[in-house]
């Protein structure tokens, strides 16, 4: 028994570290840089995605029905205010069969740009997110990359101009001679060479994209945890579990020689189901 468990633990480990190693590695595919040209009470933010050759990332305007997109996050702050929305160069569109859909992707350059008014002329930060989908041929996975812009004010310590902070790149600055004409949202590659986007947004949610939505508040850990073991607790009603308490509870206890190997039995078999929802659990997250 302790032999048996022991070396399902020790496979359960293993697998997991390889897919996690996998999931690196694909993220690692993409290398993501960030710089900055300020003018007075004026930026614009500058984000460009070096892709492995045989991978691709989506555009933020690819139809619905399509793969998942592009998303940029910027941390609400009246400090700086958004000028429209994030614009792209033009992407490569392809008719896909899985989707039924024209798909709009990138592969090896992409480059993303955000206007800003600044709101303050003291020094501060802009920070945010990057999400979404790298795939090959074979498979796709969702990645997201942070980021940081340090914006330098008129009066108070001057700061770098640029900080970029990404789990998957390394800050570098990027060359703006050789960016692609942008596409804007609301303003999609001329007609007849690239499809235009959809202009239905009755799938979206109220507020989506224009800094009007309701904000949810952050749940606390202890929340959560009390949360997690009401549903543990209300799990143990349920048909297919509360018979096998009984059950459980009598093979520990009738079918051990003594009192301490079955409580040893117990405790392995206990701590294993813990340590795999622990670890699924939190590689999901």
């Amino acid at each position: 028994m302790l032999k048996t468990g022991y070396r399902f633990l020790c496979f359960l480990l293993f697998f997991l570290f390889a897919v996690q190693t996998g999931r690196a590695q694909m993220q690692n595919n993409v290398k993501w840089s960030f710089s900055m040209e300020q003018n007075g009470q004026e930026a614009v933010l500058t984000f460009k995605a070096r892709i492995v050759k045989g991978y691709h990332i989506y555009s933020q305007f690819t139809p619905p029905g399509g793969p998942a997109s592009t998303v940029f996050e910027f941390e609400k702050s009246s400090l700086y205010t958004l000028d429209g929305k994030v614009s792209e160069g033009k992407p490569h569109v392809e008719y896909d069969d899985v989707f039924g859909v024209d798909v709009w992707s990138f592969g090896e350059d992409a480059v993303f740009r955000q206007k800003i008014k600044l709101n303050t002329d003291k020094s501060f930060k802009i920070e945010g997110r990057i999400d979404y989908q790298v795939c090959d041929d074979k498979a796709c996975i969702y990645a997201d990359t942070a980021f940081v812009f340090n914006i330098k004010g008129s009066t108070g310590a001057a700061v770098p101009d640029l900080a970029p902070v990404g789990r998957d790149s390394a800050p570098t600055q990027v060359d703006t001679a050789s960016v692609a004409p942008l596409t804007t949202a609301g303003s999609p590659p001329p007609p007849g060479k690239v499809p235009e986007p959809s202009g239905d947004v009755s799938h979206l949610e109220p507020g989506c994209g224009d800094g009007t939505g309701t904000e949810v508040a952050d749940k606390s850990y202890w929340g959560i945890f009390i949360a997690g073991m009401i549903g543990g607790l209300l799990a143990l009603l349920t048909p297919c579990v509360f018979p096998m308490i009984p059950l459980t509870v009598s093979f520990f206890t009738k079918r051990s020689p003594t009192r301490s190997k079955g409580i040893a039995n117990a405790l392995i078999y206990s701590v294993s189901i813990i340590l795999i929802y622990v670890i699924l659990g939190f590689l999901v997250t």
